[in-house]
């Protein structure tokens, strides 16, 4: 018998963030099992078989809380309409508040929490006020899950989800791989919003300190954000402007090359709810140097898959940075091992383990299904 489901999201396709990234890629392996039958709702603008377009208006006005006042007074609408066996919500900062359950099945995946936005991130303890609301969204669902251990662990520790469990997202593999060609000596490459929470600020921060150890380092940075002109003048004032270059938004294919061309790849974030960066670069051949924070460790073991500096200490993250720039040896080590890991991550894997969470709803997987290997 096919079930019938609907992922619900704010972020679709064309993505805004990760999370859209994520919702295509699952719908897009999950669509054709004969098994399954997945609708997408959102307010994205495609044409993709299967996705409705609902609350366009909120991509500019309200956002996250409108969209989700929408969703609660026609989820239920929806769930008869068309007769869904279970709906998959997501959330977490950048996602859907689930005001009001529908009769049916309802899984509940958090990208990241505003608990841990609220503890880590400089400047937004004010965070701490939706907590409630997020706890309440988080216990009308039958499954909830994170999609790393330490976002499982805030589910459980903090809001008291105690039944959260991990499924992690994935990398597209056949598209993120390496590419023959030379890298740039001594770069540099960031890829993100330019936020508080990315951490570049740290990045060009070092950048002084790191010139000191290697002079010929050079900063790529691809993304846009709203605190650019403050990076820029940082760079301009500290007169190494002429080190750090702005790529701005770039398409899936520039990225890719980029993430081949940089002899370093640089995760500087306060935390995240999945390190998508992360694979991304092993699974271009790129080694990874992060900050150890939530989200992050998971992915990274210090000196094996990547290496690991302390958020909010440039001189620390320019003294490891400079490290990997001159020891050609063990920036080799990491991305072999980094290699491993990111095919350990691949979609397809993810999108299998996804099947099963699907075909067992209102059923709860066993709680030890954590991660892909599991």
């Amino acid at each position: 018998m096919v079930k019938r489901g609907a992922i619900i999201t704010f972020d679709f396709s064309p993505p805004i963030g990760g999370q859209g990234r994520h919702t295509y890629e699952l719908w897009r392996r999950v669509q054709d099992d004969p098994d399954l039958e997945l609708l997408v709702f959102s307010p994205s603008a495609n044409a993709l078989p299967g996705h409705h377009r609902i609350f366009a208006a909120t991509l500019l006005l309200g956002r996250h809380l409108l969209f989700s006042l929408g969703v609660a007074a026609v989820i239920e609408r929806w769930r008869r309409r068309f007769d869904l066996d279970f709906v998959h919500l997501n959330g977490g900062p950048g996602g859907i508040f689930l005001l009001r359950r529908p009769n049916t099945s309802v899984i509940y995946t958090v990208h990241h929490t505003y608990v841990q936005q609220a503890r880590l991130v400089p400047g937004q303890a004010w965070k701490q006020a939706l907590v409630p609301l997020e706890r309440a969204s988080y216990r009308k669902a039958d499954v909830v899950t994170g999609d790393c251990p330490s976002t499982t662990a805030a589910l459980r520790n903090e809001l008291g989800i105690v039944g959260a469990f991990t499924v992690p997202s994935g990398v597209d593999t056949q598209r993120f791989r390496p590419l023959a060609g030379e890298r740039i000596p001594q770069s540099l490459l960031f890829v993100g919003r330019l936020d508080a929470r990315k951490g570049i600020e740290q990045v060009v921060g070092a950048m002084p300190l790191l010139l000191e150890r290697a002079p010929d380092a050079r900063l790529y940075i691809i993304g846009t954000g709203p605190i650019e002109a403050k990076l820029r003048a940082a760079a301009r004032d500290g007169g190494y402007e002429d080190q750090v270059a702005y790529l701005g938004r770039v398409s899936n294919e520039d990225l890719v090359r980029w993430y081949n061309r940089a002899s370093l790849v640089v995760v500087p974030s306060a935390f995240e709810g999945f390190g998508l960066a992360v694979l991304e670069a092993q699974a271009c051949g790129a080694p990874v140097l992060a900050t150890a924070t939530e989200g992050l460790r998971d992915l990274i073991e210090d000196g094996v898959t990547g290496r690991l500096a302390p958020f909010g200490q440039p001189e620390e993250l320019a003294r490891v940075a400079a490290e990997l720039l001159r020891d050609g040896k063990q920036r080799r080590s990491l991305t072999e091992a980094g290699l491993r890991q990111a095919q350990a991550y691949d979609w397809d894997r993810v999108a299998e383990r996804w099947r099963e969470v699907y075909r067992c709803a209102p059923e709860t997987p066993p709680m030890d299904a954590v991660g892909v290997a599991a």
